[in-house]
C-alpha cells in the first residue's frame, strides 16, 4: 500500500492534525510583525505549507529516475498536480479568510475560544476537506505505478516523513526553549 504520500500522516506527526485540526501554531498573540520584525506562521499559512509539502505528486517526479518514471506518467503526475492544485486553491482562500477573520478576533479574541492558535470548527472542516482531495490524488497515483514503483516510493515517502519528523520536533523544541526563555 502506498501509505506514503499521506499528508495525514505528516500532519499527525506535527502535534496532530493537532498541529492544524486542535491549534497550537498560532502567531503567539505578536500580530503580523512580531517582535525584532519576524512573523510567525498563521495556522492557515502553516497548514497550507504542510500540505503542500505532502503533495504526492512533488514526491514522485522529484525521485522520477529512481522510480524509472515514464514519460507518460511524468506527464500525468504533472497533470494531476495541477488539477490538484485547482482543487485546493479555493479551500486555502476560504481558510485564510477564515482564519484571518477569527485571529482578528469579533468578538472573545482570537478563535473566539480565548486561545491564539486555536483554529475553530469551520477552519477543521475545510482542512478535512483539503486532505481528503490530496489522498483521492495520492490514489489515482497509485494506481498509475507498477509493484516495483510502489515500493520503491514507499521507501522514499518512509524517509521523506521521517526527516519531517525529525524537523518538526525540533522546530518544537526550539519554539520551547523561545518561550522559556
Amino acid at each position: 500500500m502506498l501509505a506514503a504520500f499521506a499528508p495525514t500522516a505528516l500532519l499527525a506527526q506535527m502535534g496532530g492534525t493537532g498541529g492544524m485540526r486542535g491549534g497550537g501554531m498560532g502567531r503567539g498573540g505578536m500580530g503580523r510583525g512580531g517582535m525584532g520584525g519576524t512573523r510567525m506562521e498563521s495556522p492557515a499559512e502553516r497548514a497550507r505549507k504542510t500540505i503542500e509539502e505532502g503533495n504526492p505528486f512533488a514526491l514522485l517526479l522529484d525521485h522520477k529516475k529512481p522510480l524509472q518514471l515514464t514519460k507518460a506518467q511524468q506527464d500525468t503526475f504533472k497533470s494531476y498536480a495541477k488539477e490538484l492544485k485547482e482543487r485546493q486553491e479555493p479551500l486555502f482562500k476560504d481558510l485564510d479568510k477564515l482564519v484571518g477573520d477569527e485571529s482578528r478576533g469579533s468578538r472573545g479574541g482570537p478563535g473566539r475560544g480565548g486561545r491564539a492558535g486555536m483554529l475553530p470548527d469551520s477552519a477543521k472542516s475545510i482542512l478535512d476537506r483539503l486532505v481528503d482531495i490530496q489522498d483521492a490524488y495520492r490514489d489515482r497515483a497509485y494506481t498509475k505505478l507498477d509493484s516495483t514503483q510502489r515500493v520503491r516510493a514507499d521507501s522514499i515517502q518512509n524517509a521523506a516523513l521521517q526527516k519531517a519528523r525529525e524537523k518538526a520536533e525540533k522546530e518544537r523544541a526550539d519554539m520551547e526553549k523561545r518561550r522559556r526563555g
